[in-house]
């Protein structure tokens, strides 16, 4: 009779754009002065963090690339992000960024897989009850990829950006808080 293992404990998780979806959408961001977090977002991330999902930042950051600002700046603007937050209760597990420009061609930048493949074998997460949300096509390309359900929001870019257009959301949301609510009554 042989030895049982544990099983592995996954955990399910909602992953987010940044830009345009938890804050306003400006380009190039240098700064956190910059930095205008979206009506409902805090309120969003605690009820994804009371249903017991993971929340999970994934952003291209071509800023870097461009050198207007080093990968440690940027990740001082997501700690200081993270903090505001954790102040109004809510809690981002993790963030994930591609400091590439688009014709790098890495593996890393949205729609490729790189950064989610990261966190999930991070984070043990089960990518079949996970979501994708974001503001443009790509969030939803990136999440269809990955074989994720995915809510495109009404914010940001609002899926108005011209690539990845066949990307179909599975829903439409106004706000991060709205589609918190819709995954909510999934959930019941």
């Amino acid at each position: 009779m042989g030895v049982r293992r544990p099983q592995k404990i996954t955990r399910p998780a909602v992953f987010l754009d940044r830009d345009g979806t938890l804050i306003r959408q400006v380009n190039d961001i240098v700064d956190f002065s910059q930095v205008r977090i979206l009506k409902g977002t805090a309120e969003g991330i605690k009820l994804f963090n009371r249903l017991g999902y993971l929340v999970v930042v994934i952003t291209n950051q071509p800023v870097i690339g461009k050198g207007l600002v080093t990968k440690k700046k940027v990740e001082a603007i997501h700690k200081t992000l993270a903090t505001k937050f954790k102040k109004k209760g809510a809690v981002i597990d993790a963030f994930y960024l591609c400091p590439h420009l688009h014709a790098d061609d890495c593996t890393c930048r949205k729609p490729k897989l790189g950064m989610v493949n990261a966190a999930v074998k991070k984070y043990d997460i089960d990518i079949k009850k996970s979501f994708f949300i974001g503001d443009d096509r790509r969030d939803i390309e990136t999440g269809k990829r990955a074989k994720m359900q995915t809510i495109l929001l009404k914010t940001g870019k609002a899926g108005r950006d011209k690539k990845y257009f066949d990307a179909e959301p599975d829903a439409t949301a106004a706000n991060l808080l709205s589609a918190a609510k819709r995954i909510a009554r999934l959930r019941k």
